[in-house]
């Protein structure tokens, strides 16, 4: 199951998506990788905020829960801002941090957007 979610483009988002992952992923692996989720989820969701435009009017944050079989894989991602000076190495550096804490964690970028996607529960092997 897919549950995509758009949040407006402000701090109080990295709450909301925080809680969220939590209960999604200690619902459907356990509460061991809720934590690790939350983790993930704040940062992925601050990266994304940092690089987008700021004011009214600007695309939401995309946060997307894909369920399936013991496993939560975690899609954020949002609008580049014009203005984006931080070089990919800066960007991965959060990424990297994360490895840890997730079974499978990668970073998508474009021109016009940055997609940060985790993987909890069950590994394909």
């Amino acid at each position: 199951m897919d549950y995509p979610m758009a949040m407006p483009p402000v701090p109080a988002a990295v709450t909301a998506a925080r809680l969220l992952a939590r209960d999604v992923v200690a619902r459907q692996v356990g509460d061991e990788d809720a934590a690790a989720a939350e983790l993930a989820v704040s940062e992925m969701v601050t990266a994304t905020l940092a690089r987008m435009p700021e004011g009214p009017g600007y695309p939401a944050v995309l946060v997307a829960f894909h369920v399936d079989d013991g496993r939560v894989r975690i899609e954020v991602g949002g609008a580049r801002a014009a203005s984006d000076i931080r070089s990919e190495e800066a960007a991965q550096y959060g990424v990297q941090l994360l490895t840890a804490s997730a079974a499978a964690i990668e970073m998508l970028t474009d021109e016009a957007a940055a997609v940060r996607r985790a993987e909890f529960g069950r590994t394909e092997e």
